[in-house]
């Protein structure tokens, strides 16, 4: 197979060689074996501001906060894969992968930029949490008028102890699948339902009438981006 096929790992591990990095790391490789590109992002090697809500993301085109976020976000949306993963605080990622979901959300929320990729959620956690962690993840790819395809997730409860053989293994076959599914077009058809019918009775038609009128002002640049995608 050519290598055609880009997939992206995000990593937000405050350990370089921490639990949810090292099964990150995992399934990109098993992936990278399936003949495709992969590339590591591991969030603490870039410069990622707190959002100030200057809204330039909703009325033009980047993100003038002069970081490094504009970076990631075209690398995100170049890709056809996405491989996420952040360990389990208090319920929920850690606060380096939460300022950068926040970031990167105005546009794969607004736009549905991240909609239709294939993305695969890891997390670990010393309790509980790391399952509903893993999946929220994979929201990322989740817009307002399209949604993208959960190839699945991976959460693992480690405590005080090293991941077992079977953890390892386990994001590998789901590197694996990724590709596949990715190769195959899966659709996921009864995935996500209530998203999808919430999008098309609820957001769909709220959004429309926002950007009729605000489409020249003040969400211009999403009107432009939509627009251009042919999606309204």
């Amino acid at each position: 197979m050519k290598n055609t096929i880009n997939i992206v790992t995000i990593i937000s591990s405050p350990h370089r060689k921490g639990y949810s990095a090292t099964l990150a790391r995992k399934a990109m490789n098993a992936a990278k074996e399936e003949g495709v590109d992969v590339e590591e992002i591991y969030l603490l090697d870039y410069n990622i501001k707190y959002c100030s809500g200057c809204m330039n993301c909703v009325s033009g085109n980047k993100c003038t906060l002069g970081d490094e976020l504009n970076l990631l976000r075209s690398k995100l949306e170049k890709a056809e894969g996405i491989i996420i993963s952040s360990p389990t605080y208090a319920l929920m990622p850690n606060a380096i992968m939460m300022n950068f979901i926040q970031r990167i959300g105005i546009y794969s929320a607004y736009r549905s930029s991240l909609a239709g990729k294939y993305i695969v959620g890891i997390s670990t956690a010393g309790g509980v949490g790391s399952k509903k962690v893993a999946k929220y993840l994979t929201e990322i790819t989740d817009g307002l008028f399209d949604l993208g395809y959960r190839s699945g997730i991976l959460g693992v409860k480690v405590g005080h102890d090293d991941l077992k053989p079977e953890d390892l293994d386990q994001a590998a076959d789901l590197g694996k699948k990724l590709i596949q599914d990715i190769i195959t077009k899966r659709k996921f058809r009864f995935q996500k339902l209530f998203s999808k019918l919430l999008s098309i009775i609820v957001l769909k038609p709220i959004m429309k009438k926002n950007l009729k009128e605000n489409g020249e002002k003040e969400m211009q640049g999403v009107y432009e981006y939509l627009k251009e995608k042919g999606k309204i």
